[in-house]
């Protein structure tokens, strides 16, 4: 998975340019994941609850 910040424009949600990117300091963060979903884990937006018990494996790349 590759995740890059973007600006966003409040009133139509469409991306805009990378953030830092007009001073060259943009950046990309990226990770490998495993996802064991037999695992019943629940979701509530904005409440941390068991999620990451179905993460079985990660890593982070520089």
């Amino acid at each position: 998975m590759t995740i890059g910040l973007f600006e966003v424009d409040p009133e139509t949600h469409s991306l805009g340019r990378e953030y830092n990117e007009e001073i060259g300091q943009n950046e990309r963060f990226r990770g490998m994941f495993i996802i064991y979903r037999s695992r019943p884990v629940g979701f509530i937006p904005g409440e941390d609850l068991n999620v990451r018990d179905a993460i079985v494996f990660e890593r982070y790349f520089q």
